[in-house]
């Protein structure tokens, strides 16, 4: 039982940190509240524009809280802050927004020129702000289920934190998940990723990643990633987004029974599929696929699948979450052949977006 108390203890430590973020994101820097919506009923709404994405704009006001609107509803939006305007063509702009006589179009108005783009074709506005918690976006879910019969206790954490700025965007990933039981040895699955991504011209971006895991279900003790590639947004819509990564990256392994750490170069495949809805309860599905043949070991392949589905609940922000992971290695390092191949697993938790 040391094992599973340090484990638990590994868990809040993870836990709090994110908490931490959470907490002082809400010290962020404001804007002013000058943004003017003006609905298609006639309705006018003054606020700060917080985020346009999924098809609709949340909007931050003084007497409402926050509030959100469908796109489709809204007939005219003026705002004087710079905004970062993306168009289902890849296109970015960076300008102020300002009304058309027409109202299926909108004016974008940069330094150097001025953009008439049809209303539908904007997928996506971002704040350009100057706080740096106010760039930060995430979520947070924990689930846990106890078993009497057998004293089986599991824990899992989802966890993510992104900080977009004008041409670059950083996230952090933290998946955890742990199972105690009494007389078996417990599960211990950690997952901590950084990622950084480079806008370039049109739909095409350059990307970083850095990962460290431990999986005692593949007897994996430790496993440090660092590689990156090139990848290109193949659909980004209101309703899906659908991007490809290819590259390269440089692994580090520990597995039990071997004394050595082993080092792999392997290419890199990843595709991440984005599907949601918007509507009174919002619903997601994220799903994303990476396949890493090894350069170094022939015929060696790694697959790591993860898919998460996310439904509102009760109120803005909460959410029901199932998510859904896959890890493979056709030819796992392991002195005797005894190392697993794979491991899956199913898990339920409640969650919240900051």
């Amino acid at each position: 039982m040391r094992s599973s108390r340090a484990n638990y203890r590994g868990w809040q430590v993870i836990a709090s940190a994110f908490l931490a973020i959470t907490f002082w994101s809400g010290s962020a820097y404001a804007f002013q509240k000058t943004d003017v919506i003006i609905l298609k009923n006639g309705d006018r709404i003054t606020g700060e524009i917080k985020k346009y994405e999924r098809g609709k704009l949340r909007l931050s006001t003084s007497g409402m809280s926050t509030v959100y609107i469908e796109w489709p509803h809204i007939a005219s939006i003026r705002s004087d802050k710079l905004l970062e305007v993306e168009l289902d063509t890849g296109q970015r702009m960076f300008g102020s927004l300002h009304p058309t006589e027409d109202e299926t179009k909108i004016i974008v108005q940069t330094q150097l020129s001025t953009a008439v783009v049809e209303q539908v074709d904007i997928v996506e506005v971002t704040p350009i702000k100057e706080g740096f918690w106010d760039k930060i976006d995430g979520s947070i879910d924990f689930g846990s289920t106890i078993t009497q019969a057998n004293s089986q206790v599991d824990y899992s954490l989802n966890a993510t934190a992104t900080r977009r700025t004008m041409m670059n965007t950083f996230a952090v990933t933290i998946s955890s998940f742990i199972r105690t039981q009494e007389e078996v040895q417990d599960t211990n699955r950690q997952d901590l990723s950084f990622t950084y991504r480079r806008q370039l011209r049109g739909r095409w971006f350059g990307s970083g990643v850095t990962s460290l895991q431990k999986n005692n279900e593949l007897n994996l003790d430790f496993r440090g990633t660092a590689g990156g590639g090139i990848g290109r947004s193949l659909v980004h819509t209101n309703r899906l987004i659908v991007s490809g990564v290819g590259g390269a990256v440089y692994t580090r392994e520990q597995f039990t029974g071997n004394e050595e750490q082993q080092n792999n170069l392997e290419a890199m495949t990843h595709l991440s599929v984005q599907w949601f809805t918007f509507g009174n309860k919002e619903t997601d599905l994220d799903t994303k696929l990476t396949v890493l043949p090894s350069l170094s070991s022939w015929g060696r392949v790694r697959l790591e699948l993860s898919s998460t589905f996310r439904r509102e609940i009760l109120f803005k922000d909460l959410y029901f979450a199932i998510s859904f992971f896959e890890n493979y290695d056709s030819d796992p390092p392991q002195e005797g052949g005894q190392a697993s191949k794979n491991d899956f697993g199913l898990t339920t938790s409640l969650g919240w977006k900051f």
